[in-house]
């Protein structure tokens, strides 16, 4: 857990996701994610340790971050102190999350920031082909194994597997960022769709070069200060 707090005011809290295709990754290897988020936002975040498909396929990560939602609901910090965020496939996760906590009714962050989600295991977008050769950080070859080993025998379509068939009535706030030359770009501007569709507010933000979660892998770069302060506003404009 990372704090970064100047207030005496409850803090901000970020519940925050890993990337890695929900095989690698771990909070300790990516420490530094969650470190720029707390500095940014000048709030405490926790970086989520969940199980990896190499462990156990879906609904093993699902089932690990709603129980991390669980303790922090009930370890008394008020909902509209609570955001969700989460990279590639942490950030299928948050939605993942999302669309089982609108499904029951639950309590609900104030709002949710992703980064590159992943939102469709199908890969059946046709920018996984039509940008294989721009995106220098994904491949279909690699994605297409871990969607495999991740759902396990459930479909692929189911939408906490896949949110891009999800149903968002209701919820909170969200922030996109993502790129228009990463594999999955379509995915992702699909989504909006479904988020309009809903009534969801929602903003997106494509950076036209940088590459797959710039604002996590690209360190010391206009584009990253940039992309930390849009999140910084985003997260002030709705907890505050």
């Amino acid at each position: 857990m990372l704090k970064e707090n100047t207030s005496g005011e409850q803090n901000v809290c970020i519940l925050y996701f890993h990337g890695g295709a929900y095989t690698v990754g771990s909070p300790r290897a990516n420490e530094n994610d969650a470190r720029r988020l707390a500095m940014s936002c000048a709030a405490t975040v926790i970086s989520v340790k969940y199980t990896t498909a190499i462990n156990a396929p879906y609904p093993a990560a699902v089932d690990d971050v709603e129980a991390a939602y669980e303790a922090l609901c009930a370890s008394g910090v008020a909902a509209n102190k609570i955001v969700l965020a989460g990279t590639s496939a942490g950030g299928g996760l948050v939605l993942a999350l999302l669309h089982r906590l609108l499904g029951q009714q639950r309590t609900m962050p104030v709002c949710v920031v992703t980064l590159s989600p992943w939102l469709d295991l199908s890969m059946s977008y046709p920018s996984l082909d039509a940008l294989s050769a721009q995106d220098v950080i994904l491949s279909r070859a690699w994605t297409t194994r871990a969607a495999k080993m991740y759902a396990g025998q459930t479909a692929i379509n189911t939408p906490e597997i896949s949110p891009v068939h999800g149903r968002f009535e209701s919820a909170p706030p969200t922030l996109v960022l993502y790129s228009k030359v990463e594999i999955f770009r379509d995915e992702i501007e699909s989504f909006s769709n479904v988020l309009e569709r809903f009534g969801v507010e929602a903003e997106f933000y494509a950076h036209n070069f940088a590459p797959h979660a710039w604002p996590m892998v690209v360190d010391d770069a206009p584009e990253t200060e940039a992309a930390f302060s849009l999140i910084a506003q985003f997260v002030s404009k709705h907890t505050t």
